[in-house]
């Protein structure tokens, strides 16, 4: 069983498919010989493994692209932020006056209300 543990990690770390089957064939040689269908089993989980492989390795880069977005959007969430807040300082100072506006500053600097 850990053998076979060691071949799925080799596997994921880029061992090709025939390398995996040989391996497996060799293993099953060891124990007593393999049949032309137990050999022909083996290929076939070793495509299906090697698909599922693939689609993980995908979704990796997938994650990785995503995750390199991250900054920029917090930037740009920042950046609307503080147009959010300019605007309605000024909007506040409009309407309410400046020592309405001084204490929606202290509010915003004191950020409490996150």
């Amino acid at each position: 069983m850990d053998r076979l543990k060691e071949m799925v990690l080799d596997v994921l770390r880029g061992v090709s498919r025939e390398d995996w089957v040989a391996t497996v064939v060799l293993l099953t040689y060891n124990q007593g010989g393999i049949t032309r269908p137990t050999y022909l089993l083996l290929l076939s989980q070793a495509e299906e493994f090697e698909t599922i492989v693939n689609n993980i390795k995908k979704l990796a880069e997938d994650c990785k692209a995503a995750v390199s977005r991250v900054p920029e959007q917090v930037n740009e969430a920042r950046e609307r932020w503080e147009e959010v807040i300019a605007s309605t300082r000024q909007n506040v100072r409009q309407a309410y006056g400046k020592e309405v506006q001084k204490a929606f500053d202290a509010l915003i600097n004191s950020r409490s209300w996150i």
